[in-house]
């Protein structure tokens, strides 16, 4: 290829990422200083805390309409700031990818993609003078640990451990053994009698932050949380808490959180709360009852348990004298699971112990995400909303604030960078990188509108959806056949309930048209 081919190569390749919309270029990437007000806590580079959690319904959180005591992430809400439409990608690989580095990844009938031409928001920060940490699950596909893409102190795991206990012992739900938990380059082979991973984590990143704020320097610490994820395994003082507390059933339960999310604001008042999963048995006709309960209370005690390990960073914050000047991100990987497996899950299993590896169910799974429709691994949006709660003293507005602006997960990269006054770059380490596809939410955090993604794309193996302004549309099967999607007005309807597809084949012909572009563009 001679040198003027080339050139036109990379020239092609950036227009291709036009093609499609959404893509952001490095100039979604304004100078910091041009939209920042006269404030103290914007005149250094701000801390980042950010902390997800794993397979953490839309709304478990109190302050999103959830009877599970959350108090740490109620006080982050009320201090700063709610989003009421923020997505992800419906599984936690991709999600995890797109948060590190801005770009769009997903799911084909094998294997995740992600494109090669990447760099990562640790890098990215690490250039600009920070100090960066990740506690917990990395789960990226790239090749290497996070020490390899921009981390100075890693303790956690490249995926699921099998055990909350004792991450060491065999994988009950897939056999052998999961990938070991590291501390930097070390494994870590032996955990003590009261070890649980949740407070492993938390604490991991309380002392890293101590330590960082002692250098001087700003820090990002990357909080990756694999609560509440299955198994469901949480200590006993924590599910002792719950028990009984479910026993008024899925249906009455999910009828009180919609209730609080009306009265919060979090919901349009003519949402209306659609029927649960289908084929779910009625609550009055459950069997089990005892069991099915037991099942929520660990659930609710793996959430509470992390709150907590929150509460005690954000002491750790004040305690360094930092909180004022960092900002605290909270969001989940994807939509609450609601899947089961006849050989573990079933009532002669008791969930919650060592030698076990039990899910919620789909019952529970249809709380987990009230009112929305389906959960994890599906492209409604049971399966890729996710709550994002985002405090900064002096920057996001407070007092309980609910936008409705719509936000990305690969948004997180290009908002964090501006925050900390870092341009995304042409090129990284000598290599070419793809435009960041992620738009910076900085205005919304200070209470504004911005110009937010025209077009947004997901494929989940055979699934795909697209979102244009409000109309989403999600296909299942051959995308040529057009009976193989669906269509829906998120504005009017957001839980998914009226398919306007045969009612709008304009909008549906632009969005199947847009959906060819942008998977043409990725291969």
């Amino acid at each position: 290829m001679t040198k003027n081919t080339m050139a036109e190569s990379k020239l092609t390749r950036r227009e291709l990422l036009k093609m499609a919309g959404g893509a952001a270029t490095a100039s979604a990437f304004a100078p910091f200083a041009a939209n920042t007000a006269s404030n103290e806590t914007e005149t250094d580079k701000p801390n980042i805390v950010l902390i997800m959690a794993d397979d953490m319904g839309w709304s478990d959180a109190g302050c999103y309409g959830g009877e599970i005591e959350t108090p740490h992430l109620d006080g982050l809400a009320a201090e700063g700031l709610r989003f009421r439409n923020f997505c992800v990608n419906p599984v936690c690989v991709p999600t995890r990818a797109s948060l590190m580095t801005g770009l769009y990844c997903w799911v084909d009938e094998r294997n995740t993609r992600l494109s090669p031409n990447l760099v990562t928001v640790a890098q990215l920060l690490r250039s600009a003078g920070y100090r960066t940490s990740i506690s917990g699950k990395w789960n990226v596909p790239v090749q290497g640990s996070p020490l390899d893409w921009g981390f100075d102190e890693y303790y956690g795991f490249g995926d699921i451990p099998s055990n909350y206990f004792n991450p060491a012992l065999r994988d009950l739900k897939f056999g052998g053994f999961r990938p070991p938990v590291m501390h930097n380059h070390e494994v870590v082979s032996e955990f003590p009698e009261d070890y649980y991973l949740t407070d492993a984590i938390n604490d991991h990143a309380v002392e890293t932050i101590k330590h960082f704020s002692k250098q001087g320097d700003p820090f990002f610490a990357y909080v990756a949380h694999l609560t509440p994820h299955s198994p469901l395994q949480a200590k006993q003082e924590d599910v002792e808490k719950y028990r009984g507390k479910f026993m008024s059933g899925w249906e009455e339960l999910r009828r009180d959180r919609f209730e609080r999310q009306l009265d919060m604001g979090l919901l349009p008042p003519e949402t209306r709360l659609p029927d649960s999963v289908p084929d779910l048995p009625s609550w009055s006709n459950a069997e089990h009852k005892e069991w099915q309960d037991l099942r929520m209370a660990i659930y609710a005690g793996m959430i509470d348990c992390m709150d907590k390990g929150i509460g005690r960073i954000l002491q750790a914050l004040k305690d360094c004298d930092a909180h004022r000047n960092t900002i605290v991100l909270f969001l989940s990987d994807n939509g609450g699971d609601g899947y089961e497996r006849e050989d573990r899950d079933t009532p002669d299993i008791i969930p919650g112990g060592i030698d076990t590896y039990c899910s919620p169910g789909p019952g529970w799974g249809s709380l987990h995400n009230t009112p929305l429709r389906s959960f994890k691994e599906s492209l409604y949006e049971g399966g890729v909303a996710s709550p994002l709660i985002v405090r900064w003293h002096g920057v996001t507005t407070g007092g309980g604030a609910i936008t409705h602006e719509f936000g990305h997960v690969m948004d997180i990269l290009p908002t964090l960078c501006e925050a900390a006054g870092v341009e995304y770059p042409e090129e990284y380490d000598g290599r070419e990188l793809d435009p960041c596809e992620g738009k910076s939410l900085l205005p919304v955090f200070r209470g504004n509108r911005r110009d937010g993604h025209d077009w947004l794309f997901w494929r989940q193996r055979w699934d795909r959806a697209v979102r244009h302004g409000n109309w989403k549309s999600i296909g299942h099967g051959n995308p040529a056949d057009l009976n193989s999607w669906e269509l829906y007005d998120l504005e009017a309807d957001r839980t998914e309930s009226l398919d306007l597809a045969a009612k709008h084949p304009d909008v549906l012909k632009r969005i199947i048209d847009a959906w060819g572009h942008w998977s043409e563009r990725l291969g």
